[in-house]
């Protein structure tokens, strides 16, 4: 197992990496489409941790004894934190910060008018 130092330093490396550009896309994208990305971002993180779930599955409880896997939890969580290769927890979580910005946008668009719902003001006629 790599130390815990080196394993925070390479989660917060990925976090430092992916983190501009959700929050780019979180400030220039309409909500709609903003949630459609979190919604992504997010499915593929959970189709990450079922594919480490399922490996932990085929190859750790096969070779344990039966009174070792009640922890089978613990062992992919485990696989988790030491699988520094695939940023599968840091895209959870900028899945789920992209569908929560979605959402504040969207709310504060319907509190506030738009320029299109105004009416247009009137000009006096010119001669």
């Amino acid at each position: 197992m790599p130390p815990l130092q080196a394993l925070v330093a390479l989660h917060g490396m990925w976090l430092l990496l992916l983190a501009p550009a959700a929050v780019a896309a979180a400030s220039r994208l309409r909500p709609a489409t903003l949630r459609r990305a979190g919604s992504l971002i997010l499915l593929a993180a959970t189709l990450g941790l079922a594919v480490v779930a399922a490996r932990e599955a085929a190859l750790w409880l096969p070779s344990v004894p039966p009174e070792w896997r009640r922890y089978y939890p613990q062992r992919v969580l485990f696989s988790l934190a030491v699988m520094t290769d695939w940023p599968l927890v840091q895209l959870a979580v900028l899945g789920c910060v992209c569908r929560l910005a979605a959402r504040r946008r969207a709310a504060g668009e319907q509190v506030l008018p738009s320029a299109q719902q105004l009416p247009a003001p009137q000009q006096p006629p010119t001669v």
